[in-house]
């Protein structure tokens, strides 16, 4: 952990956009998110570049959970001895505190949150087998219905056997088709808790029928399939979206100041495009697995 608290005690330099981004949600931070204000507004004021960005707080976090867990022996113990602190620790406790206290969320309410110290001592990690689909000689595992990692498989399995000419509209229109059939189905299907038909969704016969869905024009439509003559069910926030709000901080997401949030946004370029997301990291080794 010594790199990661070297960077959060000594900060590293922001890149140029972070200080906007903050910038657009200070009033909610300071009046609402004060911890995130703490965070991203030192003095008062947002990150700008040529200023590290310290966090001595999660540095100071490291510090004790290395210190509590040092005598707990080998490597391995001291894994184990951590994930203990996160269970039923100092970080545990204070992660309960959070979820107890009111705090305004995508509603527009205040809310204190359902975790509390039983829910974090009952979990542990666990090894699980993963969700495979093999496409055109390759294997690709994903995670389970409790993630959305299936919904990759599926609209691999929407794919026809012969694909139109790589970048062309046609190509390009396929799969944003399919990859919208596979998130409704997503939204009817998934979870952690109720058996998920998995197999149903994955199935040449069930992706047939779907496939034949997808028409020459887009649809605007979330339309989930019946993998075995089930009837689909749908949240609430996916049949009836929510307003959008006049603050930039949404219902019916995540308020992410950098996300878009409909066409005609001033966030949404001509073609379409946004800034802002996620980020993940690929790696390929010399065998050409890939995660």
């Amino acid at each position: 952990l010594k790199y990661a608290i070297g960077y959060a005690e000594h900060g590293h330099p922001p890149v140029e956009n972070i200080g906007a981004t903050v910038d657009s949600v200070r009033a909610l931070f300071e009046t609402e998110w004060t911890s995130s204000a703490q965070l991203y507004l030192p003095g008062g004021r947002p990150p700008r570049p040529g200023v590290p960005l310290r966090n001595p707080a999660l540095a100071a976090t490291w510090r004790r959970l290395l210190a509590e867990t040092a005598r707990a022996g080998n490597r391995e113990a001291r894994i184990d001895a951590a994930r203990e602190v996160w269970r039923g620790g100092f970080i545990a406790e204070a992660l309960v505190r959070q979820s107890r206290r009111p705090t305004l969320d995508t509603s527009g309410e205040r809310h204190t949150g359902t975790l509390d110290a039983a829910d974090l001592a009952n979990w542990s990690a666990t090894y699980e087998d993963p969700v495979s689909y093999d496409w055109n000689g390759w294997t690709v595992c994903k995670a389970g219905p409790w993630s959305q990692g299936p919904a990759f498989l599926q609209q691999l399995a929407l794919l026809p056997p012969e694909l139109p000419e790589y970048g062309s509209a046609d190509y390009i229109h396929l799969l944003v088709e399919g990859c919208k059939l596979a998130m409704a189905d997503r939204e009817a299907w998934y979870g952690d808790a109720a058996e998920v038909p998995l197999a149903e969704l994955l199935s040449d016969e069930y992706n047939a029928g779907r496939r034949a869905l997808i028409g020459s024009e887009a649809s605007d439509e979330l339309r989930p399939g019946a993998p075995g003559g089930r009837t689909p069910r749908l949240p609430g926030l996916a049949r009836e979206p929510a307003p959008l709000a006049d603050e930039g901080f949404d219902p019916m997401g995540v308020g992410e100041p950098t996300l878009a949030r409909l066409s005609g946004d001033p966030r949404v370029a001509a073609d379409g495009s946004t800034r802002g997301d996620t980020c993940h990291l690929d790696v390929v080794d010399r065998w050409g697995n890939m995660i």
